[in-house]
């Protein structure tokens, strides 16, 4: 169970570890390249991959933060 930020937490979360994982790859193809501009397209992705995963991380102390919980995600006992 959670809150209201969980399935945006979730989804900034999977996404930022896709394309982390992606950038790695192609970043060290780019990096033993060794040319100039390949090093600029890795460090572009670079950037990318880190503004997502500090977006993912934003949502996560959101979702700490945030101490209610709707009543649809609020498990009644009988």
């Amino acid at each position: 169970m959670g809150n209201l930020a969980t399935g945006f937490f979730i989804i900034f979360a999977l996404l930022a570890s896709a394309v982390g994982i992606s950038t790695s790859l192609t970043g060290l193809r780019d990096v033993t390249e060794g040319y100039p501009a390949s090093m600029m397209s890795a460090a572009a992705s670079a950037v990318v991959s880190w503004t997502l995963t500090l977006l993912a991380m934003g949502l996560a102390c959101k979702e700490i933060s945030i101490g209610w919980r709707p009543p649809s995600l609020v498990i009644k006992h009988q």
